[in-house]
């Protein structure tokens, strides 16, 4: 029998990158050159908001704040103009929120699959829990 620790161990050789990662000098300079580009703003309307929250699938799994998509379906325009809002913000000023990149990996096994690979799992990601 598998323990949780060989489990999470195989799981990690899976996933985790063991190679140290070095930049070259003529990665930052394409870097800075990127950075001093002018962009274009990113518009996203509270029209293409709402048509996304339309044809999400439904589906009863929350975040940390415990909502899902059958609450956000019943958002009026006034919250639906804040999130659009929120999302232009996060796309334009290039900063995602640390929190919605967060999550907890578990390890689900395959059937019939030998317990020590970590290529005899499935990653299923869940909120983050502090």
């Amino acid at each position: 029998m598998i323990n949780q620790k060989q489990k999470a161990t195989a799981f990690n050789k899976q996933f985790v990158n063991v190679v140290k990662h070095a930049t070259k000098r003529s990665s930052r300079k394409i870097d800075k050159h990127t950075k001093a580009l002018p962009s274009i703003p990113i518009k996203i309307t509270s029209i293409r908001v709402s048509e996304a929250i339309t044809h999400a699938s439904k589906n009863n799994s929350g975040g940390l704040d415990n909502i899902n998509i059958r609450h956000v379906k019943h958002l009026g325009p006034l919250a639906i103009q804040y999130v659009t809002n929120l999302f232009n913000l996060a796309l334009n000023l290039n900063v995602i929120p640390q929190i919605w990149k967060l999550a907890n990996i578990i390890p689900i096994p395959k059937p019939n699959k030998y317990p020590y690979n970590g290529t005899s799992y499935r990653p299923m990601s869940l909120y983050y829990l502090q």
